[in-house]
Parts: structure tokens; sequence; C-alpha cells
């Protein structure tokens, strides 16, 4: 349970079937043919630490020339591969295809990705390269069912994902934080500043209220994706009960010390005190304004 997580000290079980209409969103999304038997009730096991979600964990079965294989797979928050393991393969190729560089070529990817390793007609695609020697057809399984993991987790889990992610933002950003509320999400929307002529930097926001043991509110914790000139920053924020940006991240690092240090002087700022006279102030500003007007929606 724990070999894609070592970190993780404990999990839990979120159990689903699988209605009509999600079973018309697998067969909508994936190219080749999902058999009636394949969906019905499935376990998503969830990876925590202290708490906190790391990851889940998924176990499917595939047919296969050497008949059924069972894989565990290792997925982030966001649906990407973290790694993938053999629970019952008879396959020789089965234990050097773990080891293989095809197998780590799988890490970080999302069903996009997955998506351009097989061909129109749902075969392993001819530029897919890595596996071992007579391996093709247990390479494309794999492929078949990583695709099918995603999708089946994503129709199936919606509003339990988005609880997860929730929950890791909040615990991440306040770690004395136990549950969390979400105020909003946005991606690629435009931004609710109506005639507002100041740039707009913030691509996309995740925002939630961390919330303690005693249900009081620790603050605010927001991840965002900005835009600057031609980079992109993903950022996570913390914005305390007074309106102040507490910290900033940029997880998993920060791309140079000099922007690191300009993002830092955000800290203790609030919408009453903008600083325009750098890149760093006006993005926080457009932050602490947007999380404003999420909290008086929130209030309404």
């Amino acid at each position: 349970m724990f070999l894609g997580f070592p970190e993780a000290d404990g999990f839990r079980a979120i159990v689903r079937e699988v209605s009509a209409d999600e079973r018309g969103i697998v067969d909508d999304d994936l190219p080749f043919t999902v058999h009636f038997n394949e969906l019905g009730k499935h376990t998503l096991y969830v990876a925590l630490r202290h708490e906190r979600p790391v990851g889940i964990i998924h176990t499917r079965s595939e047919e296969s020339p050497y008949g059924l294989v069972e894989i565990i797979w290792f997925l982030t928050l966001d649906l990407e591969v973290k790694s993938f393991r053999f629970q019952r393969c008879r396959s020789p190729r089965g234990e050097p295809l773990e080891r293989s560089s095809f197998a780590e070529s799988l890490i970080g990817c999302d069903f996009a990705r997955l998506r351009t390793f097989l061909t129109p007609s749902g075969e392993l695609s001819d530029t897919v390269t890595g596996f071992p020697k007579r391996g093709k057809q247990l390479a494309r399984t794999v492929i078949r069912s990583a695709l099918k993991t995603i999708v089946v987790t994503k129709a199936v889990w919606t509003s339990q994902l988005e609880g997860l992610r929730d929950l890791d933002l909040a615990m991440a950003t306040y770690p004395s934080a136990t549950t969390s509320r979400r105020l909003g999400f946005r991606a690629g929307a435009p931004s609710p500043f109506e005639g507002d002529s100041r740039p707009q930097f913030v691509e996309s926001m995740h925002a939630v209220h961390a919330v303690d043991a005693r249900g009081h509110v620790l603050g605010t914790a927001v991840k965002t994706r900005v835009r600057l000139q031609k980079k992109h920053l993903e950022l996570v924020w913390a914005v305390g009960v007074d309106g102040r940006v507490a910290e900033v991240r940029c997880p998993p690092r920060w791309p140079s010390a000099g922007t690191a240090a300009e993002f830092h002087r955000t800290v203790g700022r609030s919408s009453d005190a903008p600083d325009p006279g750098s890149r760093a102030g006006l993005v926080a500003d457009e932050l602490l304004r947007l999380v404003s007007k999420l909290e008086e929606r929130g209030k309404n």
C-alpha cells in the first residue's frame, strides 16, 4: 500500500459504484472500449501523512496475453502518475518493465500526456520506447490501464478529489489546520474586476479557508498560477485573517534567488497598502483583491 508513498503513515478508503452517467464519461474519454463488467464497485485509497492527503492509490485488473494483470497505480492528487507496481503478472516481462526507462517516462504524466502514448485506434505508438524486448503488448496494457484509472477516478470521485485537494492545500499552508472550506476556484476565467485598467497576472487560483479543530479560521491558503512576462510561476500564498500576506512559496523551488527575494518582500502587505513598484507587489495586490472579492461573495 505504501510502496508509492513511503512518507504516508495511514490511509482512508472511499468505496463508490460507477453510475450509468459515469460510465458514459469513461466511454467518451477513452480511445478504446471498456467492457461493462470492468466498471462496477471500486475502492479508492487515500494515502495520508498526519491526516494530510499525500496521494491516491487505485488498483485495476486488465486482460493480457498472459491472463489477468493487476496493477497498483500511485497517483498525485492532480491525477498525475507517481509510479505503478504489478500486484499480479504472469508475464516474464513484468518485473523488467517496472524497472525500465519506459516506466520512468510515465512519472509525472497526466491523462493528456499519456494519451500521446497511444495511436487514435488505441494501439501503442511507435514513438514509445524503453520497454523490455517482447514487452510491447504489456506496455500497451499498462498505458491503457493508466488512462482508464485516471478517467474512472476523475469521473467517479470528483467531489472527493476536490475535498482532498482543498485539505492538502490548507494543511500544507497552515499545518495546524484539520479541515478546509473552499472559497473559490478559477481557471482561465476573466478577472472579476470590470473596467480595472491595472495589469493582470493571476491566470488561475484555488483558495480555501484553513480551519482548526475548534472551528476557527486560521487564514486563507491560495494556490495560483501567475504570468510574469514570458514566465509562469505556481505560487502558494498564506493570507492571514487580517488580510495581509503571511507567506508565499514556489514549490518545489524558486526559479532564482532574486525572484524569491522579490516575492518575500510582499509578506506583511495588505490590499490597503499596495506596492506598485515591483512585479511581485502587483501580483500580491491582485491576489489580495481576488481573495477579498471571494470573502465578500462568501458572506452574501
